[in-house]
């Protein structure tokens, strides 16, 4: 395979648009704008900005399909988030949580058609290597990794009137250490039933629901809340 299909489809360059008093330059992957707009000089010009969210929102897009980089200096602070090796190929482990009770956990690796991180800091031996494992080509498992599932249900304690959560969660393959990197609260982080658990299901031969009797753990678990929050 060719190394730049490895590397992900080329991004073309957009216009530099304003946001919010900000200078950005938006980036997207060829075809996923209107013909009038992809490629024309629309310096500050209104008509981007409203097609990029409208796709989003339209398509789900992620990360790899769009960007917006900031060209004007930051006064603000800035927080970096931590690199975890998470071995050659990366990986995540992502925990649904109800009430603080996990009703499924997954295992997420990257496919191994992507060049892998030979050790933690080997990015300059190849270059051009990703971090980022769940994409639409990646490979998951059950997991049941009991660290990995009371973590979760730990972290969800920090969001005690959110019902529903999907934690992130990722472990060092150095040091076996974990690190939350998310709490999602969003509605699809319900994954029995939803298109997104669906397709992933059907794509690697999984039962979400069965892993851990997710329908009657939920059951209970509303029961319990209905009455500890009934007036």
């Amino acid at each position: 395979m060719d190394r730049d299909e490895v590397r992900d489809d080329r991004l073309d360059e957009m216009p530099v648009v304003g946001l919010e008093g900000v200078t950005h330059r938006a980036e997207t992957l060829p075809g996923l704008l209107d013909e009038d707009v992809e490629g024309a000089p629309l310096a500050d010009d209104s008509r981007l900005l409203p097609q990029l969210v409208e796709h989003v929102v339209r398509t789900g897009a992620v990360g790899g399909d769009l960007c917006l980089e900031r060209l004007d200096p930051v006064e603000a602070p800035l927080v970096a988030q931590q690199f975890i090796y998470t071995g050659r190929w990366p990986v995540n482990y992502r925990v649904v949580t109800l009430f603080g009770t996990r009703l499924l956990a997954w295992r997420c690796e990257a496919d191994h058609r992507y060049w892998p991180l030979e050790s933690r800091w080997d990015f300059r031996a190849t270059g051009g290597i990703t971090v980022v494992s769940n994409k639409k080509d990646s490979h998951y498992t059950l997991a049941f990794d009991a660290d990995v599932i009371a973590l979760a249900e730990r972290a969800h304690a920090a969001f005690p009137d959110q019902p529903l959560l999907g934690t992130d969660i990722v472990r060092d393959a150095e040091t076996g250490a974990l690190y939350v990197i998310e709490c999602n609260p969003r509605g699809d982080a319900w994954l029995i039933s939803s298109d997104t658990g669906r397709e992933i299901e059907q794509a690697n031969g999984l039962d979400f629901a069965a892993q851990f009797d997710a329908l009657e753990v939920a059951t209970e678990v509303l029961i319990r809340e209905t009455r500890a929050r009934a007036c």
